[in-house]
Formats: C-alpha cells, sequence, structure tokens
C-alpha cells in the first residue's frame, strides 16, 4: 500500500475518533504554510483526557486497542500503564514501555528499550529508534527518530531524518510559559511545556540539541553538535501566522 494511502486512512481514523485537528494536519501537504494547523494540533493532542474508541471503528480500520498489561507476541512486545492503540501492521520491539494513550499508524516500528508517553500520535511508516523517548508529540508519515533521543511536546514533519542524540527541551529554565518566535515578535504559547515544530524532509544530524518553542523548517542540513537556540527557516519559505496572532497573546521577551 502507498504511503498516500496509508496517510489518507490514518487522518480518515483520526477523524472518526474525534482527533479532527490531528487529521487535519495529516491530509495538509504544505501544513507549515499555516502555522495554525500545527499549532492547534499539537493544542488537540495535549487537551486530550478520556478518548473512547468504537470496536467497530477499530475493526474498519485494522487497529487493536491494548489496555494496561504486559503482551508479547511476534509483533508486539510491550508493557502498558494506559491505552494503546495500534495498526495491524505496526510493531513493537521488546522492552518498550507505554504510558496514557499512544496511538500508532500502519507499518511504524518502535525500538526496543522505548519509552512512549501519550497523549501521543505516530504516524505510518514512523521509525522510533531503541532506548528513544518520546512524549506528548505528533510524528508524521515517515518520520525517523533515531536510538537514544527525546522529543517532547513537538510536531515532527515527515519524512524527517534525526540523528542519534537528538534533544528537544520542553521547559524554560524561569518555569515560564514558553514563547514562540513569529516574523513580527513573541508570543505566548500558553504553555509551561513546549518543544519543536519540525517540518517535512528535515535532516538533522547526530548529537543535537533545540530550545523550547523552536520552528525547523529548513531544506539545509542541520548539522552534528548544533545548538538550536533560534528559529531555523529558509528565507524562501512563506509562512502564514495571522490566525496563530489570533489565538496567541505577545510575549515580552523570548524564553
Amino acid at each position: 500500500m502507498s504511503d498516500h494511502t496509508l496517510e489518507k486512512n490514518f487522518s480518515d481514523f483520526l477523524w472518526e475518533i474525534g482527533l479532527k485537528n490531528i487529521a487535519s494536519l495529516f491530509r495538509k501537504k504544505q501544513w507549515w504554510d499555516d502555522l495554525y494547523v500545527p499549532l492547534m494540533a499539537l493544542y488537540e493532542l495535549l487537551e486530550i483526557q478520556n478518548l473512547e474508541v468504537n470496536d467497530d471503528i477499530l475493526k474498519k480500520y485494522s487497529f487493536r486497542k491494548f489496555s494496561s498489561g504486559a503482551y508479547s507476541s511476534e509483533k508486539i512486545d510491550v508493557a502498558i500503564e494506559g491505552t494503546l492503540i495500534v495498526s495491524d501492521t505496526t510493531k513493537i520491539k521488546p522492552y518498550t514501555y507505554v504510558e496514557g494513550l499512544v496511538i500508532i499508524g500502519p507499518d511504524a516500528i518502535i525500538g526496543s528499550h522505548s519509552v512512549l508517553r501519550g497523549p501521543l500520535v505516530i504516524g505510518p511508516k514512523v521509525r522510533i529508534g531503541y532506548f528513544a523517548e518520546v512524549n506528548k508529540s505528533i510524528f508524521l508519515t515517515g518520520a525517523k527518530l533515531l536510538h537514544r533521543s527525546y522529543v517532547g511536546y513537538s510536531v515532527i514533519g515527515r519524512y524527517t531524518n534525526i540523528g542519534a542524540g537528538f534533544i528537544v527541551a520542553t521547559r524554560n529554565l524561569k518555569r515560564k510559559n514558553v514563547c514562540i518566535k513569529l516574523d513580527d515578535g513573541l508570543y505566548d504559547t500558553n504553555r509551561t511545556h513546549f518543544g519543536i515544530i519540525m517540518g517535512d524532509y528535515v535532516q538533522v544530524g547526530i548529537h543535537v540539541e533545540a530550545m523550547p518553542g523552536r520552528i525547523i523548517i529548513t531544506r539545509k542540513p542541520i548539522m552534528p553538535n548544533t545548538h538550536v537556540i533560534k528559529n531555523v527557516i529558509d528565507p524562501d519559505i512563506s509562512i502564514n501566522y495571522s490566525r496563530v496572532k489570533e489565538i496567541l497573546k505577545p510575549c515580552e521577551e523570548y524564553e
């Protein structure tokens, strides 16, 4: 099945279970054109509390649901404290730990000893390396996060290739709300925890660190051992910030 078809089916599934902003993010091709789209998807994710998924919907889209406990089979070997919803073609390697609500799309592979903290949505054909921790984030189709990395409170674009040892900071040192830099200044995310928004096809070397609230949309590789302390946006990329400014208030300083 093509990546496009997998992505469409997965977005339809998300839509039917009520995650419409996240489904819209998966459906939009150049989603970074309007920063409102990934931001609303992330906020919807972070506000999930009790998500009830009908068994008929699970069967329709070939998903399975696992509740708290330990499960071991040919494709899934995991300890769960929460709810895990996975496609029939998802592979989860041994000693993976799941906390909260985690949804994983078709043909995704989760490496051994990974920690998945929900609410978390991992799209089709995503690869999470061993000993990685992912927390309250959205990974779009084909994203790849290599071993011993941490990503939290973030949106990671399609077919990104993130090298080992990648770390996203999610809080500032003042323990205040994280600010995000738009075209004309700083805006309050209204969140004390906020990671990054990374566009499609971004290539990241090993041992890269990103500060909270950064936007990374670039075709140029992020070189190894880079500290991302500012937004990385190619000058020829146009982003619409107007709808974001309608929901966020200005900040006084960059956190």
